[in-house]
């Protein structure tokens, strides 16, 4: 049993709201903090403990508490940790007394938290704990309609038209629109379409996601709705700015795409994002006019980009966002989209680190007779893809003591030519449970392209034999002395100087020369 609940969602939807309504149904006693207010795990640990083992005493009919956690999005990781462990019952602050007597007790108090990033980093290890209720964005007709209800009853005098034009501009936020109608009750003032237009208010704590920005990017934003609503109202004439809303539709479509895009911000990943999925969307001529002109946008965007980051010239920060509104013109199209997550772009960025990675490993092992007579480019290019071949010959599965002479020739060649390319077989274990041995560094998953034949694999016993005796290589080449070699041929003294004896030559008398 879940025994968190998160709800998450837009703001002002009425989530803390709904929070406390259930809570005091329930029959408990609602007792609210913000998460993201405590910052040290410590005071965090407090608050909870006070919070959801404490009950009123004073009273007819005493209620347990139920503790809600508002902006929990906004609150440290180390803080979601402390509210995992007191929720599980693995918190070890408590009971620090003898270890026999310590006693892991789970939480028996809810806990709902809120907030309004779902996929926060902070609340990874809560998602999968937690008992997780999204809250979705009213219709625009029916907050419209709850609006217009709210009005009457208060004696604000406006219409259907505005109201729907309020919904729109504060993204359905249900908080602000009740507060901006309240502006005009205090103000005595009738509510009408040009005052939601020229004003400046917007959403609290709005933020769209990368999806939102690039369903603005890549969909045509209806206006008709307004101007139908705004043609049955009489008290509008016909030729007032009111019903000439819609001509201003590529204005609004411009402003409406470049604020969605300069909120968001990190336009690389904005960028990465349109480039996977602007052939996904339906063309509108098929000479493909609008693809060669959206590549030359790409390119364009591609160079000021380079230019900003290695030149550091930030001054054309400003105008990377009207690319997107270039875009938007192009690809748009009434229907939704169906749009996918970049991944191109990060998958090929892994797969180059993981490459460089195993070739500064596979350089840095060369023996030192190897690595003076080949280069980086050479090694993957013109030596590796062989070097598979000749690494796996035909050898039997048998002890090396069974190989014949020829046999323990080439097993031995193997050995030297394995250790000289720094490459060897380690035992790793599959998915499926069953273990294999495979080739480190694993250069053949560089080296083999879609269509090509594999090469030949040897069986799991001979690269066991393989691994093992390239072990002992490496170790007898680490314990063997290096032959020394004589500077010069002197017979080294076997006694200093200063204790040596001179001792006279012997002469050799010839006595068979006759002295005259």
């Amino acid at each position: 049993m879940k025994r968190i609940v998160l709800l998450c969602g837009p703001p002002g939807l009425g989530k803390t709201t709904l929070a406390h309504v259930v809570a005091e149904h329930a029959g408990y006693n609602v007792v609210e903090i913000n998460a993201s207010d405590d910052r040290s795990p410590e005071v965090f640990r407090n608050k909870l403990e006070a919070a959801t083992s404490m009950q009123a005493v004073v009273g007819a009919t005493p209620r347990p508490n139920c503790l809600v956690m508002d902006e929990i999005d906004g609150a440290p990781a180390p803080s979601i940790d402390v509210l995992l462990k007191v929720a599980l019952g693995k918190d070890s602050s408590k009971g620090k007394g003898k270890k026999g007597n310590q006693k892991k007790t789970m939480l028996k108090r809810p806990i709902i938290c809120i907030c309004n990033d779902l996929y926060a980093p902070a609340l990874r290890l809560l998602r999968q704990q937690a008992l997780v209720i999204h809250f979705g964005s009213s219709t625009n007709t029916r907050l419209a309609c709850r609006l217009m209800e709210i009005a009457k009853e208060q004696g604000i005098k406006t219409d259907m038209g505005a109201l729907m034009v309020l919904c729109q501009k504060m993204q359905y936020d249900i908080r602000s629109c009740v507060s901006f109608l309240y502006l005009f009750k205090v103000q005595n003032k009738p509510l009408r379409m040009f005052d939601v237009q020229k004003s400046s208010v917007g959403l609290k704590d709005a933020q769209k996601s990368a999806f939102d920005v690039w369903q603005e990017i890549f969909r045509i934003h209806k206006d008709k709705s307004v101007t139908n609503d705004l043609a049955k109202d009489n008290s509008q004439a016909v030729g007032s700015p009111l019903l000439r809303f819609s001509e201003y539709s590529f204005k609004n479509r411009m402003l409406r795409v470049l604020k969605a895009v300069q909120s968001f911000g990190d336009y690389d990943r904005l960028s990465q994002g349109v480039f996977e999925n602007y052939l996904s969307v339906k063309q509108k001529e098929s000479s493909l006019r609008e693809v060669s002109v959206g590549m030359d946008c790409f390119t364009f965007f591609d160079k000021i980009n380079s230019t900003i980051m290695s030149q550091q010239t930030f001054f054309l920060y400003p105008y990377l966002p009207y690319f997107f509104v270039k875009w938007h013109f192009l690809f748009a199209e009434n229907s939704w989209p169906k749009l996918t997550y970049p991944r191109s772009g990060y998958e090929a960025h892994i797969k180059l680190t993981n490459f460089n990675q195993t070739m500064n490993s596979l350089m840095e092992g060369l023996s030192p007779i190897v690595r003076s007579h080949i280069s980086r480019s050479s090694l993957y290019l013109d030596v590796l893809p062989p070097l598979l071949t000749i690494i796996s010959p035909p050898l039997r599965s048998v002890s090396i003591e069974l190989y014949n002479q020829r046999e323990k020739a080439n097993f031995a060649n193997l050995i030297k030519i394995m250790i000289d390319y720094n490459l060897t077989y380690i035992q790793e274990r599959t998915p499926d449970g069953v273990y294999e041995y495979n080739l480190d560094p694993n250069v053949e998953e560089f080296i083999s392209f879609p269509g090509m034949r594999a090469s030949a694999q040897l069986p799991y016993n001979t690269k066991q034999i393989i691994a093992r005796e390239i072990k002992n290589e490496i170790m007898k080449r680490f314990e063997t002395p290096a032959p020394s070699t004589p500077t010069s041929t002197a017979k080294k003294p076997l006694s200093s100087n200063h204790l040596q004896k001179l001792t006279p030559k012997a002469l050799k008398k010839d006595f068979s020369v006759k002295v005259c």
